[in-house]
């Protein structure tokens, strides 16, 4: 089974962080102070639409099951028409009628300007929750009428510790070490769900979660090998760099990541060199990754770009 869908929270205990929001909803829920529309904003897999069906499922007492609505595929004004149709019913079986609209920001402006005259006047017993990674598309009359909550990213200690609990539940006699819940969970850029999908290819590999594996499974380059390639340019070894960036190459992976992830690594790994000393060398480094990085954006084959740029580079120090 997927082991996101598996571990996806069933109530707001078992979230991980937004803790101030959930505090909100459940006082809300708790003192029958519901609002008729929500906007839930926040990046990919920090739980939004999780909160929304945790809210309805509260506010309904496990009855029934909200309406959900992907906006991205369905954003015309017929879609918003049905539902303004399906809003006039009762539920029969549940308190409330609740609408959980995924991707909003996806409407057309029809859609919109025919969603805000049911916000405006929503029919009893009726919530609807919109979910948006994109808030600055959504409409501004749009925005005056619902409760804005902000999602934010996961830290990753929060999801190291939601992996390994996730882990050992799932695997047992096995190899692990904390080196490796720590790449998946700086991979998944503050998504929980992005993180456990990771995992879950990791074991898919191997059930021995060990940073090689990890780097394998996930087809990632490893620090030792942004390592080399940073040390063979400071040291002027053209003819190891080459040899660095074909291994790469030949084992798939993309120069477009590699770029990216060289220029994190150097930032991060480097920081005390760049504020300090050899600053002009590490800052023109950086430099030069954020130009190659421009320059190989909608290239399809961008390594002969990155070796010239590199090598040129190396002429230069």
């Amino acid at each position: 089974m997927n082991l996101a869908l598996k571990y996806r929270p069933k109530t707001f205990n078992d979230m991980v962080a937004q803790e101030e929001i959930i505090d909100i909803l459940t006082y809300q829920v708790n003192n029958k102070s519901t609002k008729n529309s929500y906007l839930f904003v926040g990046a990919s897999g920090c739980g939004k639409t999780t909160a929304a069906r945790i809210l309805a499922d509260m506010l309904n007492n496990g009855k029934g099951s909200p309406i959900e609505i992907d906006a991205a595929s369905n954003n015309g004004v017929d879609n918003i028409r049905s539902i303004i149709e399906q809003a006039n019913f009762r539920s029969i079986i549940s308190e409330y009628k609740i609408f959980i609209i995924d991707e909003c920001h996806m409407l057309s402006n029809g859609a919109w300007n025919a969603l805000l005259k049911l916000l405006e006047e929503p029919p009893l017993k009726t919530v609807f929750i919109l979910c948006t990674t994109e808030p600055q598309k959504v409409i501004p009359t749009v925005l005056s009428r619902v409760q804005r909550f902000d999602f934010t990213k996961i830290p990753d200690i929060k999801i190291i510790e939601r992996l390994k609990y996730i882990y050992e539940k799932e695997v047992s006699n096995a190899q692990y070490d904390n080196k490796s819940f720590e790449i998946i969970a700086k991979n998944s850029q503050g998504g929980l769900r992005t993180a456990i999908s990771l995992l879950d290819k990791c074991l898919d590999f191997s059930p021995n979660l060990i940073v090689n594996n990890v780097y394998m499974a996930l087809n990632l380059i490893s620090e030792d090998n942004l390592s080399n390639v940073v040390d063979y340019i400071f040291n002027k070894k053209e003819e190891e760099l080459l040899k660095e960036l074909d291994v790469l190459y030949n084992n798939g992976y993309d120069f477009k990541v590699f770029i990216k992830d060289l220029i994190k690594f150097s930032l991060e790994k480097y920081k005390e060199n760049i504020i300090n000393e050899n600053r002009v060398k590490y800052l023109g480094l950086i430099n030069c990754l954020l130009n190659i990085n421009n320059e190989i954006k909608y290239d399809n084959d961008p390594k002969i770009i990155v070796e010239c740029e590199l090598l040129l580079f190396i002429k230069n120090i």
